[in-house]
């Protein structure tokens, strides 16, 4: 039996067959995944949000999660800590000053425009003691 399932399975007809149902299949869910109402999709979220709530509810497996990411972050850390770096680095070298300033706007925001008013009084205050100072020693 073992001799002829082999021979069966090691047929090019079966073969054939076979990719072609793959191929027939991978097409279907393909299709079905392209579309937004798809069952895929629907599925997917009802796992997803499952998952989430099981998550969220389940301080133990936070926990061990989070055990596992931190070693797995170690591990990538120290295996690849040096080509990290470089390529921080070499993102970083890439940036001219007006992109700095953009990513600095974006990521601060409107403290940014309390951190410039606030340079400028506390400048313009120095500035008038120090003026001030100057003329009361002479």
């Amino acid at each position: 039996m073992e001799s002829f399932r082999e021979e069966i399975l090691e047929t090019q007809e079966l073969q054939k067959y076979l990719n072609e149902i793959w191929g027939n299949l991978k097409e279907i869910i393909l299709k079905d995944i392209s579309n937004p109402e798809s069952k895929f999709h629907k599925h997917l979220e009802l796992f997803l949000n499952d998952l989430g709530e099981f998550l969220e509810n389940n301080e133990n497996v936070q926990r061990e999660l989070n055990k596992l990411f931190v070693s797995i972050i170690k591990s990538v850390f120290n295996k690849h800590g040096n080509e990290i770096s470089r390529l921080i680095e070499d993102i970083v070298k890439k940036w001219d000053i007006e992109t700095i300033t953009k990513k600095l706007e974006f990521e601060i925001g409107k403290d940014l425009q309390y951190i410039r008013l606030n340079g400028t009084v506390v400048g313009g205050f120095v500035g008038l003691l120090i003026c001030l100072f100057s003329l009361l020693i002479q």
